[in-house]
Parts: C-alpha cells; sequence; structure tokens
C-alpha cells in the first residue's frame, strides 16, 4: 500500500504542485505585500544546561549510597538520571556501601556511569541491624505512632539495608 501511495504522489504532477512547499507557504503569508522581519529570528535565551557554566564555588559533597550487589540495575537507573540532570556538570564522588563485598560487575558499572570518582566500602553487618540495645517494645510503639503521624519510612524497623531497597544518604 505504501509503495502505490509512494507511486502516486512521484508520478502526478499535480500532487506534487499542490502539495510543494512554495505552494503551501503562499496559503499562509498574510494578505498584502510580506516583507520579512528586519533582523534575523535569534533563539530565547533558555537555559541550555550544556553551556551551564560551573558554579563559582561547588559545595564539598559526596553521594553517599547504600546498596547490595543485587541492586545493580535500580542503582545504573538511577546514576544514570543522576548524571544526565545533574551531576555530570559538577562531577560530584560516589561512596557505595555493603555489608558484603561488592562484585566486579557492580563496580564496574557504577565506575563507567559515574562521572566522578567511586569508592566501595564494607560496613560490619551488626552495624547495619538495629542495635540490641533498643527496647523493641518502645520501638515499636514508637513507629506506630509515625505511622498514624504519615511520617515517611516511619513503619520501617530500621533504615540499614534490611529493607531490600538502596538508600542514597
Amino acid at each position: 500500500m505504501f509503495f502505490l501511495l509512494l507511486h502516486y504522489c512521484i508520478t502526478h504532477e499535480d500532487y506534487g504542485r499542490a502539495t510543494s512547499l512554495s505552494n503551501l507557504t503562499n496559503k499562509w503569508k498574510p494578505a498584502g505585500k510580506w516583507d520579512p522581519p528586519e533582523k534575523p529570528y535569534s533563539k530565547p535565551n533558555y537555559i541550555d544546561e550544556d553551556t551551564r557554566p560551573p558554579p563559582a564555588r561547588k559545595a564539598n559533597a559526596t553521594f553517599v549510597i547504600l546498596a547490595r550487589n543485587g541492586d545493580l540495575n535500580g542503582i545504573v537507573d538511577s546514576m544514570r538520571q543522576l548524571e544526565d540532570r545533574f551531576n555530570r556538570h559538577y562531577h560530584y564522588p560516589y561512596v557505595f556501601l555493603n555489608e558484603q563485598p561488592f562484585s566486579d560487575e557492580f563496580k564496574k558499572w557504577t565506575s563507567n556511569i559515574a562521572s566522578g570518582t567511586v569508592e566501595f566500602g564494607l560496613i560490619p553487618k551488626e552495624d547495619w541491624e538495629q542495635p540490641a540495645h533498643i527496647d523493641e517494645n518502645k520501638a515499636s510503639l514508637a513507629r506506630e505512632q509515625m505511622v498514624k503521624d504519615s511520617v515517611i519510612y516511619g513503619g520501617k524497623a530500621f533504615l540499614g539495608l534490611g529493607n531490600n531497597r538502596p538508600h542514597i544518604l
């Protein structure tokens, strides 16, 4: 069907004249004499992120991310968005923390995406868990109250890696 339409458009001169650019633009010109503007069109002054100058003073900051090897796909997606929209201009470093050593694949992917330096750290497993001296009954009541008060993550027992989701601190 496409080829028949293309053949018709190419072989019929009347169709070509009717749809020519000059014919179409003539129909949209204002009545009377039409003169182009005196100076050529200039692009409005929008902020072009690719030409944004670096800040006069960059904040002393680092992205600290709690993650596991299994979080790689989500981490890659988040890093790409962060790099595309922000960090490609500033090159802030990343620090990834885990209770197990990071895989070579995790290190390769995250290092290749980051525009800044990347470091990987190990935190002892006991530091990710709720400390033993916490009274679980009091903590549970406090969490219930935070849920009632609509506190974000108020119902979570601990924001360590036990939640099976990465965290950016």
